[in-house]
């Protein structure tokens, strides 16, 4: 497939510098299911990264937009600075988000 025939949504998404950075993070350990919401659509997955940092990642499986709450001891954490890769900005959460 011709770049040009790629939508350019998918152009960004397959772009993206941050998300490429998490993929290819030093300490080369993938990330894990920790649970599926299978009538909900939509799983948690989380993994280790280097220099001690955690990523979370929520898929949406709908085909649309949801919002859902993350109970962040599942991945032993109560609360962090947070770096949405997506949006670019950071923020902190802790507790359930």
């Amino acid at each position: 497939m011709d770049e040009e025939q790629i939508p350019v949504h998918s152009l960004e998404v397959m772009r993206n510098e941050e998300v490429i950075q998490i993929n290819q993070d030093p300490l080369a350990k993938a990330a894990q299911l920790i649970t599926r919401f299978t009538e909900e659509e939509w799983d948690v997955w989380a993994g280790d990264l280097s220099d001690n940092r955690k990523v979370l990642g929520v898929a949406n499986w709908k085909n649309e937009t949801q919002t859902v709450q993350v109970d962040l001891s599942l991945i032993g954490v109560s609360e962090a600075k947070t770096r949405d890769v997506w949006a670019h900005s950071d923020g902190s959460i802790s507790g359930v988000q």
